[in-house]
């Protein structure tokens, strides 16, 4: 039986839906198929149900409904980091798409970690979600997978898979634009700073489109030049600024895999005494908000992120209403462009 909350002289009281049908006179049943808006109910019952409910504060509990229903109205969104402000519009967008069709949505971070990642979408399978949108480490896919062949859509956003449905961009496309708008301007000696984490593919796409460019122009990227500085942070940037100003022979132009990455560099970089882009020019990857207000406005390459949850949360619905065969597999690739401003 379903059953609702009714909230008055901060107590909570719990009512069931034959309480309702007692007060209306009508079966239980009456009032259920009434507040789910079944055609099966006349009109004038099911507004004299709903203004009821109005009445009387009435809000369903999704909990008890969803035990009856064996599934949930719910969908669990993963991501790596809440500090990554990457991921706001892609949020953004799978909530604003959930809610238009009535679903909600719960976000958790996995922080980078396989074993945290783990336990969130076992935790989400215990919940019974309807299905999942993740950004995974791709350190291991077996629970995925596992959770796939439930039946439970699950959408890979920013990474790929050959096995999932995945909404990424063209990272490697992305790497090219960096370095051609880069010998544009001039720039021969060029650097990057890169995380390094094994995991991180999008950066790898990066990099290589970068550096497979550079050398359709009878360039090489040297190895004093690319930072490793092993995470995705701006600590990681001030790291790469130490390694930059400690080089005899320094690159005029860096590449950072990421805006976090680009504002740590910038940070170190003015804190020596140098200035960007007269000692060193800085472009970044990702337009995460407010790089055009920066003091020194970043470079950076960006791409539709709220494009990217909007349909990834569309193509959730699509599985859930059975419009796609669940046995196919989409992979989106957007496209990126390159945002010039003052650092480079």
């Amino acid at each position: 039986m379903e059953a609702f909350w009714s909230i008055s002289n901060n107590s909570c009281i719990m009512t069931t839906i034959s309480d309702i049908a007692e007060k209306l006179g009508v079966a239980p049943s009456t009032v259920s198929r009434a507040l789910a808006g079944s055609k099966e109910v006349s009109e004038r019952t099911r507004q004299r149900v709903k203004a009821l409910a109005e009445q009387m504060n009435y809000t369903p509990n999704l909990w008890a409904r969803n035990l009856a229903r064996s599934k949930t109205d719910t969908i669990g969104c993963v991501i790596l980091q809440f500090s990554n402000t990457f991921f706001i519009p892609v949020i953004e967008a799978v909530e604003d798409i959930a809610d238009t069709h009535g679903y909600s949505v719960i976000t958790s971070q996995s922080r980078r970690s396989i074993e945290l990642e783990k336990k969130i979408v076992h935790r989400l399978q215990m919940m019974q979600v309807a299905g999942l949108i993740i950004t995974p480490t791709l350190e291991d896919i077996s629970h995925l997978l596992a959770m796939k062949e439930t039946g439970m859509p699950v959408i890979m956003v920013g990474r790929t898979h050959p096995q999932f449905d995945c909404i990424s961009i063209d990272n490697y496309k992305g790497g090219q634009l960096v370095a051609n708008y880069l010998l544009k301007h001039g720039f021969r000696e060029i650097g990057v700073v890169i995380s390094g984490e094994r995991s991180n593919e999008p950066e790898k796409y990066r990099l290589k489109g970068l550096q497979e460019t550079l050398k359709d122009n009878g360039l090489t990227l040297a190895d004093e030049w690319i930072m490793v500085v092993g995470n995705n942070d701006p600590e990681g940037g001030m790291l790469a600024a130490q390694m930059w100003l400690k080089l005899k022979n320094k690159p005029r132009a860096v590449f950072c895999s990421n805006d976090q990455l680009a504002i740590g560099l910038m940070q170190g970089i003015q804190a020596s005494g140098r200035q960007v882009p007269e000692d060193i020019a800085v472009i970044g990857f990702d337009d995460i908000p407010l790089l055009d207000h920066m003091a020194v406005p970043l470079s950076t390459v960006a791409y539709p992120k709220y494009e990217m949850g909007k349909i990834a949360m569309q193509k959730i619905i699509r599985k859930l209403d059975s419009f796609d065969n669940e046995n196919e597999v989409e992979h989106f690739l957007l496209k990126p462009h390159l945002m010039a401003r003052a650092s480079a």
